[in-house]
């Protein structure tokens, strides 16, 4: 009796602490499945930096630090042993909340601000530029672009930073300058003294930007990445609605003249005529007909080389390239051009005929590391798939090894598929590639049960699983939650 009553006991506990774990999800999630084991734990050795390298010193001039994001400060106050009583100083409000709380869910706060000439200026993500007293948080200026609120815009409402440029040719006009591209396609130049348009830019401080076609919705078309200054032009991308058609809103990257507004040139990733060296990549119908392998994410500067870092995305339609065949050479791409001219220096492949969703996300990274005990820049990109592509930055050759390894070739109906992809043989891989039933997280059993099945149910054979009408689970795209996109986005193409 006492053993059948251990017994009860025991299983009357295990059916309290699941049902616990049910009802309470996250709060028992630690205790019962193991979550521990997703801690990274270690501790990142400190370095001093190579005395020849690029560093920001009192300042924070670009989006990520220097031109080249290379994010590295001189600032020596705040150490690993006094981090710990940092304590707020003051705070600023944008007031977002209150003035525009009907439209809060249709924005993200993404910006990073910069620090130059003793001013932090940054902007919110309804195009408003504003400038503070970083040593209190004093409003010096604010700006704001008036923005159509009811554009519905495709990527959210976003403003991830601005740029900065001083004219040293022309001090007395306008000549400190900040620009800051807009959700509804401007590109305006502000005085940053007074934050008031620099009326001697395109017209009364700002040029719009033409999409090329009649837009789906106003908000189709936006610009949401800080734009970047090299010499004296002024570069910006754009970033599109996904999947609404395949003829999509012009993704050329625009050069103009940062005293003018005068277009000075601009890019198209995709070859629009066969005498361009790619259009070899793209044999659908020619010129080809997609849109997009823009560049929505923030770009980097090489002044010394004079160099422009673009980082493509993926053509239109996101999971669909039956239309498209071949690898579509300078999407999903890291591509070097003379930031005067726009002419193309060089370009690297990251993926091969992109069905995945796998856009450039972040800003190339340029750095100088040391090897054979010499120094060398290079070019870093992260990437979606968790691979980091290290670049010769003169040649865009691989300066870490990069192989072609052979991936899955059973695709939807009418696809076209790559038999290989780049993939980095060092670093390694900064997260898993596969997905098993085994590895289902949930909040609630119930929840880890449910992945399981959907996982078991559906194509998982690691990141270049083609999409299939079966259903497909891609573990690094934004298609994770848009296997439904993906089967419409097929079955629309094929059709």
């Amino acid at each position: 009796m006492a053993t059948s009553l251990k017994v009860a006991l025991v299983a009357l506990l295990l059916i309290a602490l699941i049902g616990l774990e049910a009802v309470l999800g996250g709060s028992m999630i630690w205790v019962l499945d193991g979550a521990d084991a997703l801690n990274v734990d270690g501790v990142a050795k400190s370095k001093a930096c190579p005395t020849n390298t690029i560093d920001v010193g009192d300042e924070w001039r670009h989006y990520g630090g220097d031109a080249g994001g290379h994010r590295y400060s001189k600032a020596t106050e705040i150490k690993p042993a006094n981090v710990n009583r940092l304590a707020p100083v003051w705070e600023f409000q944008t007031g977002d909340i209150t003035r525009r709380a009907d439209y809060m869910q249709q924005s993200a706060t993404e910006g990073t601000p910069i620090l130059v000439d003793d001013s932090l200026v940054f902007c919110t993500p309804f195009n408003e530029v504003i400038s503070l007293d970083p040593g209190n948080g004093t409003l010096r200026w604010r700006f704001d672009a008036e923005i159509d609120l009811d554009s519905d815009p495709a990527n959210k409402f976003i403003c991830r930073g601005v740029a900065h440029w001083r004219d040293d040719e022309d001090p007395e006009v306008c000549s400190n300058r900040i620009f800051m591209g807009t959700n509804d396609a401007r590109l305006i130049a502000l005085d940053n003294e007074h934050g008031r348009p620099c009326k001697d830019f395109g017209t009364d401080g700002e040029v719009r930007i033409d999409p090329g076609i009649r837009l789906l919705w106003r908000g189709e078309f936006q610009i949401t990445s800080p734009p970047v200054t090299i010499g004296d032009t002024v570069v910006i991308g754009s970033s599109i609605g996904d999947n609404a058609r395949v003829e999509a809103p012009t993704e050329v990257v625009r050069a103009f003249d940062a005293r003018t507004g005068r277009l000075k040139w601009d890019w198209d990733p995709i070859p629009r005529t066969r005498s361009d060296p790619a259009s070899s990549t793209w044999r659908g119908r020619q010129p080809p007909r997609e849109g997009q392998a823009n560049v929505w994410a923030p770009m980097a500067v090489d002044e010394e080389r004079g160099l422009l870092i673009l980082p493509t995305s993926s053509a239109n339609p996101d999971f669909f390239g039956g239309l498209r065949p071949s690898d579509n050479r300078h999407a999903n791409s890291v591509v070097a051009l003379d930031g005067e001219t726009g002419e193309i220096k060089w370009s690297f492949q990251t993926v091969h005929h992109d069905i995945w969703d796998y856009d450039l996300p972040a800003q190339p990274g340029l750095h100088s590391v040391w090897r054979d005990d010499a120094l060398h820049d290079v070019v870093a990109q992260v990437t979606k798939t968790g691979f980091v592509f290290v670049l010769d930055r003169d040649t865009g050759e691989p300066f870490l090894p990069v192989e072609e390894r052979q991936v899955p070739q059973d695709g939807a109906p009418g696809e076209w598929l790559s038999p290989t992809q780049p993939m980095p043989v060092n670093p390694p891989a900064l997260v898993p590639s596969t997905l098993a039933p085994g590895d289902a997280f949930g909040i609630t059993l119930f929840d880890r049960l449910h992945c399981r099945r959907k996982i078991r149910d559906s194509v998982a054979n690691g990141l270049f699983t083609p999409p299939s009408t079966q259903g497909t689970i891609f573990i690094h795209s934004t298609a994770v939650a848009r296997i439904g996109v993906a089967r419409r986005t097929i079955r629309s193409a094929i059709s």
